[in-house]
């Protein structure tokens, strides 16, 4: 029978998620913002899909569906390069050298920020303004696997991001640090990236840095939507951009450190980081009376090295009343890392809305998988308590709460290649290969009619091409079944 459960929040964060992943056009004209992973023209040099009469390879610059950087030209972007000089005019021929100076070019002209490839030591400040990185500086091409471009922080935060128009801004195609703590430099709090509204963070490697208290992969004050795609962020790590070690670590570390109305995770890693003086470790906290959707992602409680220390996976408690909207995953693999003293995978208070499917729920040292506050006869949160046993969770509706939905999730070590190391591939004889569903189809099946407008999402926000490819751009599934985690384990 059908769940009678009422999807209205998680759906709608859902899309919202979609809204921004992108589409193509479907008409004769190439389109740079085109999403598909293969040529679509008959004039194209790789198979086509569709055959939409376009004349040119409007895909050529495209090597994952997550990317959506136009294409570069001087009547839409302001240009960085380390070549350059911010005496220059920011044009692709005669670069910024600053990202700083690009930026407040860009702002003034109403421009996107393009930046080469190169280690650009300062603390950005953005406000209304895109910023794509991965380019060559010659021809400006782009591949951001081979052109890493990245910011190291020279204060608390590598990325201050602002966003007042209407509309969400991208930053996509960097690693960015956080910064660190030194004796001329005593930094407490710092962040990789400081998103204080709208955004989009895509194909990025995100670090918090190496401050005195608290560092964080990615810090959202006050956000209304944030949307993550093929991205790592990791709340720190025991060495710096530069491979060294740092002279302090955090007492704290947080993946992402989220206080939004919606966060929406696709085909992402989420760490909650390292440190050998760290009392605690998250990889997701969202504390406020809004939505978190994971698809695809693995998301880890870090390792916090403290005797007393603690570590969770997913923090989702609520704000306003004590009330959390939804939490929503799919595919996804949950580790509550490998805190001394405890080790949550998920812990949650007043949620109001939950769905479960198909994912790996585990920790390692069988704490506790989910920590939750039970609800009163009138719907209000109270009294603490745990379940152990993945057995329960998928029970999860009859045990806590009527309005929960969960099937088909697993506990099980996921076997990642080497993920101390930031392998996060399956290993051949993962329990999670095989193990997860279609993120659309067996939605759909799942949720019936509760799922209004289907067919809009389909033609309209190309869902299906969202899900269907993993982290490194493979697509969905390999075997007999989708795997859980953004990766597709292939031979």
């Amino acid at each position: 029978m059908k769940s009678i459960f009422s999807f209205t929040l998680i759906l709608s964060a859902l899309l919202l998620c979609l809204l921004f992943a992108g589409c193509d056009d479907g008409s004769s004209n190439d389109n740079s913002s085109d999403d598909e992973a293969s040529n679509d023209d008959a004039n194209d040099d790789v198979n086509d899909d569709t055959n939409d009469g376009d004349t040119g390879d409007d895909d050529e610059q495209m090597t994952s569906p997550y990317e959506f950087a136009p294409t570069p030209s001087d009547e839409i972007g302001v240009f960085v390069a380390k070549t350059g000089s911010d005496e220059n005019p920011g044009t692709m021929e005669f670069p910024k050298l600053t990202i700083s100076a690009g930026v407040n070019l860009a702002e003034a002209q109403t421009k996107s920020v393009f930046v080469a490839r190169g280690d650009y030591n300062e603390s950005v400040e953005a406000e209304d303004v895109s910023l794509f990185g991965g380019y060559e500086e010659e021809n400006w091409q782009r591949n951001i696997k081979e052109y890493i471009t990245t910011i190291i922080a020279t204060q608390e935060n590598g990325l201050d991001f602002y966003s007042n128009l209407v509309g969400m801004f991208i930053i996509e195609g960097f690693s960015i640090f956080g910064g660190a703590y030194a004796e001329n430099c005593q930094i407490e709090n710092s962040a990789g990236i400081n998103i204080h509204d709208d955004a989009i963070i895509s194909s990025c490697t995100i670090n918090g840095g190496s401050p005195s208290d608290k560092a964080s992969g990615i810090n959202c004050e006050y956000c209304a939507h944030m949307n993550i795609y093929n991205s790592t962020i990791i709340g720190n790590t025991m060495s710096d951009a530069d491979g060294n070690r740092p002279n302090l670590s955090p007492q704290s570390t947080i993946g992402i450190n989220g206080d939004a109305s919606f966060i929406c995770i696709v085909n992402s890693v989420v760490h909650g980081g390292s440190s050998e003086s760290g009392s605690y470790s998250r990889g997701i906290t969202q504390e406020s009376t809004g939505v978190l959707l994971s698809v695809n992602t693995y998301i880890y409680g870090g390792d916090p090295m403290e005797g007393d220390s603690n570590s969770i996976g997913i923090v989702a408690h609520g704000g306003y009343k004590d009330r959390f909207d939804g939490l929503g995953l799919i595919n996804s693999n949950i580790d509550g890392g490998s805190g001394r003293d405890s080790s949550t995978a998920i812990s949650m208070r007043g949620v109001l809305e939950l769905a479960f499917y198909s994912n790996n729920i585990w920790s390692a040292s069988n704490d506790c998988l989910l920590r939750y506050n039970s609800f009163n006869d009138s719907g209000f949160p109270y009294t603490s308590a745990c379940l152990n046993s993945i057995v329960e969770i998928n029970d999860i509706s009859n045990i806590i709460w009527h309005g929960y939905a969960a099937k088909d999730n697993i506990s099980r070590d996921c076997l990642l290649v080497d993920p101390s190391n930031a392998d996060w591939h399956l290993d051949s004889s993962s329990p999670c290969i095989d193990s997860g569903i279609d993120a659309w189809i067996d939605w759909q099946n799942l949720y019936g009619d509760i799922v209004v407008g289907a067919e809009l999402l389909t033609e309209a926000f190309h869902f299906e091409d969202v899900v269907k490819y993993d982290f490194d751009g493979e697509e969905r599934p390999y075997g007999t079944a989708w795997d859980i985690g953004p990766d597709e384990w292939r031979p």
